[in-house]
This record gives structure tokens, sequence and C-alpha cells, in this order.
């Protein structure tokens, strides 16, 4: 599957982001977020970055994932921790 990430920013749509290459895109993606009635993202657990400031807050649910993930059959763990942000759209 070639480590890739998936964010749901609607019902019908998904982004696919190649590895976290496109860190610079989390900030777009989240102000996304409100758009579907649930969108849940897999990110790195950044918390010093300003997208983690802005958008951690609106957040729903947060959780924390303990250690660090690997992805298919990798030999290799993702460089750091993640977390999964669930916000829920308008009602």
């Amino acid at each position: 599957m070639n480590n890739v990430r998936k964010v749901l920013v609607r019902a019908d749509t998904q982004i696919n982001a190649p590895g976290f290459d496109a860190l610079a895109q989390i900030g777009r993606w989240l102000a996304k977020a409100r758009e579907a009635d649930v969108a849940v993202y897999l990110l790195p657990a950044r918390t010093g970055t300003s997208w983690w400031a802005e958008y951690a807050p609106q957040a729903n649910h947060l959780r924390f994932i303990r250690g660090r993930l690997k992805f298919g059959g990798s030999t290799i763990n993702a460089p750091e921790w993640s977390v999964i942000f669930v916000f829920r759209g308008p009602a």
C-alpha cells in the first residue's frame, strides 16, 4: 500500500497523501473537517505545530496511539507517535 495515509474530508471523498512529505497540507485538510458528517484523521502527534494548536481544541475526540505505527509488511516504524482526530460536522 506504499505507506499511504487516508484523510476523509466528506462522506464521499478521500485525500491520499503520500507519506508525511505533505505535512504542509494538514492544516488545509483539517479545515475541511466540518464539511463531513464525521471526519477521522490519522496524524503525527506533533503537539508543537501551528495546525495542532488550531485544530486539536476543535476536535470532538482525540486518541493518542502509543508507540510508532508500522504499515503493511514494512520493517520500518513511523518516525513518531500518532494521534487520531475525530470531528463531527453539523447535525
